[in-house]
């Protein structure tokens, strides 16, 4: 499995992954030891960038760098964007000379963070609150045998929604005020889902917790990293992981402003991805001895027809 544990960059920018050369327009890294790395992983959104970027270093009560990776963006709007943040002391910037499908991008950001907690965000989401971040550590800390925390996520729909893009589960969320939560937010119906702890049946079905997550780095670690034949799903192998080692810590705050605009491409299916994620799937299932009939009792319809799982996939595990 391809991850972060693999990478190794010299002083001088140069990236490699077991020897072999991976090929980057630039890298300025600042290496201040933190208390949490907030990580975005960049492509073509760099008229939403700025806005994830000031959430994250608007952060106080604790050291939070940033680190955000472009994932081959052609042209240089990503280096426009980020040079005006360049002299923060906690803000490291590395740019890929070719497309990944946001997942080498956002395993160096991981090699690269230099605090014991990665905090994932969207590069077209954004932190609301100045103190989300610290939140969510001493929340993370406070539990018991914790191995994640995840907030609520705020929903702002915009863009253009069409009649194809099923955005149902959305719509049925609790709704509340933008100014509730932000006033630069104030005239927008925003949609609320509450954090909590999901069990492992509904994470496999869809993974719930879209909101300000933390990660702590040495249990990625311990899980062998980001997946990345799973394309931009990489978290989805983490979070299933995760899953099985302990407890999940909800904080029940509107910390995270998901934004949908539109078909989410992250989660549609291609061939090659729902292959990727069927393997991934039947190697979770021997590695933690799940069997067919347990699937059958705990997960809906939605978990076969979305994840496209068969009887003959458990023929060399039953």
């Amino acid at each position: 499995m391809k991850s972060y544990l693999d990478f190794s960059c010299t002083d001088e920018g140069v990236l490699t992954r077991n020897g072999e050369r991976i090929d980057l327009k630039f890298i300025e890294r600042k290496k201040n030891p933190a208390d949490a790395s907030v990580i975005i992983s960049h492509y073509q959104t760099t008229h939403t960038l700025r806005n994830a970027v000031e959430s994250a270093l608007a952060q106080k009560g604790a050291k939070i760098e940033l680190i955000v990776v472009d994932d081959g963006t052609p042209g240089d709007d990503f280096k426009r964007v980020t040079d005006e943040f360049s002299n923060q002391p906690f803000f490291t910037r590395a740019a890929l000379q070719n497309n990944s499908h946001a997942t080498v991008s956002r395993n160096l950001a991981i090699h690269l963070a230099n605090s014991d907690f990665i905090v994932p965000l969207d590069a077209d989401d954004e932190i609301i609150g100045d103190d989300a971040v610290s939140s969510l550590i001493r929340h993370f800390r406070s539990g018991t045998h914790a191995v994640f925390a995840s907030t609520n996520m705020v929903g702002d729909i915009s863009g253009d929604i069409t009649e194809e893009d099923d955005i149902s589960w959305v719509r049925s969320l609790p709704t509340i005020k933008g100014s509730e939560v932000d006033k630069k937010f104030e005239g927008r119906e925003l949609y609320v889902r509450e954090t909590r702890d999901y069990s492992l049946w509904e994470l496999l079905e869809y993974d719930y917790n879209i909101g300000l997550r933390l990660f702590p780095k040495q249990l990625l670690s311990a899980i062998g990293g980001l997946d990345e034949s799973l394309g931009t799903q990489c978290w989805y192998n983490a979070i299933l992981e995760l899953r099985t080692m302990g407890t999940f810590v909800p904080v029940k705050e509107n910390s995270y402003l998901y934004r949908i605009h539109g078909k989410n491409v992250s989660t549609q299916q291609t061939p090659q991805r729902l292959t990727a994620v069927q393997a991934f799937l039947v190697r979770f299932f021997e590695k933690h001895h799940i069997t067919y009939q347990e699937l059958l009792a705990h997960c809906s319809e939605t978990f076969w027809k979305v994840r496209g799982i068969k009887l003959e996939h458990f023929n060399s595990i039953d």
